[in-house]
């Protein structure tokens, strides 16, 4: 409890030079409010609560049938920001009492509308979309930079985490809870001049009471350096049905997280450092990168090739080849090599049987402007 107080101290005072500073960001700042200190340090329109005893804390709620606001009056945002906050939804008032909005709000001063949200829109029948909003004044119309589809979420609980890294077009927007629902998105590009004006944060709801705990606001934020790649993955050449797997080593001691891509396309569920195949299969054959995350910044590895030969004949699929012709054929497997002038009527050259050693064939010498065409023929 002593701990908890201390930050709480701390932040006022830091926020209080900010605005003596007078410039906006012109100190660093990491201010956590855990509301303890009561709605001093908030302005707020008609409908919010500001604070509440509930589930054994206090906390900030907005109570409100429609858009409801509370500003933040001590924290000036910079060029870059990080802003968080515990959302917990308590009731929903629209859609026949089946939906509500909670959001952050971004503001150019404390006299001015809000300009930017980021939205937590959750409907009671377990689904939540999630978006960012900014106004175009010289249109007077709110435009999508981040959309996303409604998706299943049981759960009324969410961590809320916005962030703007240092002179950046995009925001990025991470939302969590505790049944393991994470949903990271960054912002397709938004006018500079737009972010730059966004000076002061806050907090909203529309039709639904909505408790926020724990707000963090960071100014200016660094992002953390990207992972670095120490193991890169490494080509591999295996026979159809043989395993694979495939690694990848990063900086140790980091909490990181894995995607693997097959030639640019996300491999579903391959999110560790280690991508095991238990039977290679043609389909599988292509290029092999791994993407490495903190969470907030990433790696892409080199791509590593993967070739999938067919086990008889050591050729992949598909593959072209050339004279001469180099074949590691299976202990015992027989195989003939057959020539044709039109490609219809075939005649054997060589038979042979295979030894699990590389074996070079040869084709005779052809006339100046003849053309041949060769095939190998399995049992």
């Amino acid at each position: 409890m002593q701990n908890r107080s201390t930050i709480v101290r701390l932040a006022s005072w830091l926020a209080g030079l900010a605005i003596l500073g007078g410039a906006a960001g012109g100190l660093a700042l990491d201010v956590t409010d855990p509301f303890t200190a009561g709605s001093a340090a908030w302005s707020s329109t008609a409908g919010w609560s500001l604070v509440e005893a509930a589930d054994g804390s206090v906390v900030f709620r907005g109570d409100s049938q429609n858009d409801g606001f509370a500003r933040n009056l001590q924290v000036a945002l910079g060029s870059s920001w990080r802003i968080e906050s515990d959302v917990v939804f308590r009731k929903y008032y629209a859609d026949g009492q089946g939906r509500g909005v909670a959001s952050i709000a971004l503001f150019p001063g404390l006299g001015s509308g809000v300009q930017f949200l980021a939205n937590i829109n959750h409907r009671t029948n377990d689904a939540v979309e999630l978006n960012v909003q900014w106004f175009d004044t010289s249109r007077a119309l709110w435009l999508n930079s981040i959309l996303t589809a409604w998706q299943p979420n049981r759960t009324s609980t969410y961590r809320i985490q916005l962030t703007r890294p240092a002179g950046s077009d995009r925001v990025s927007l991470v939302v969590s809870s505790p049944n393991g629902f994470t949903n990271r998105i960054q912002s397709s590009a938004i006018p500079a001049d737009v972010l730059n004006r966004m000076g002061v944060f806050g907090l909203r709801v529309n039709s639904a009471q909505v408790a926020f705990d724990n707000v963090r606001v960071i100014t200016p934020y660094q992002l953390p350096p990207a992972p670095r790649i120490l193991q890169q993955p490494v080509a591999r050449r295996v026979a159809v049905g043989a395993p694979v797997r495939m690694q990848v080593g990063a900086e140790p001691g980091v909490p990181l997280q894995y995607q693997w891509f097959r030639n640019g396309i996300r491999i579903r569920g391959a999110t560790s450092s280690e991508l095991v195949l238990d039977a290679a299969l043609p389909v599988h054959q292509g290029d092999y990168t791994v993407e490495v995350s903190n969470g907030e910044t990433t790696t892409l590895s080199n791509p590593a090739l993967l070739t999938v030969l067919d086990a008889r004949l050591g050729i992949a699929p598909g593959q072209h080849v050339g004279f001469p012709l180099q074949i590691s054929a299976a202990v015992g497997l027989a195989y003939t090599l057959q020539e044709s002038l039109d490609l219809r009527t075939w005649t054997d050259l060589a038979n042979a049987v295979g030894t699990g050693n590389p074996v070079v064939l040869s084709v005779p010498v052809k006339p100046e402007g003849q053309q041949g065409y060769y095939r190998l023929v399995l049992p």
